[in-house]
């Protein structure tokens, strides 16, 4: 089955306002965002990623409005959402 691909996005939850966060931390703040965007439907894929110098693992979500994305980025604390 094939998708029409309309928009894309890229964010993750992790270390939000930019402060570095453990790894376990990190690893639920993501794993809480993971589950919203599989409840709300959305085609994601997890990929890695950086962030003022910090790596970071982010998610790739297909079809997703820019509202959506801006509300998720102001959730999740964080500076960016691509």
């Amino acid at each position: 089955m094939s998708m029409k691909v309309t928009s894309l996005a890229i964010i993750t939850a992790q270390n939000p306002q930019g402060l570095q966060l453990p790894f376990g931390k990190n690893y639920d703040l993501n794993r809480k965002l993971r589950l919203e965007l599989k409840e709300a439907n959305y085609h994601l894929l997890e990929i890695p990623g950086r962030y003022g110098g910090k790596e970071e693992n982010s998610f790739l979500i297909v079809n997703i409005p820019r509202k959506k994305i801006m509300q998720l980025t102001e959730k999740y604390k964080q500076a960016a959402a691509v």
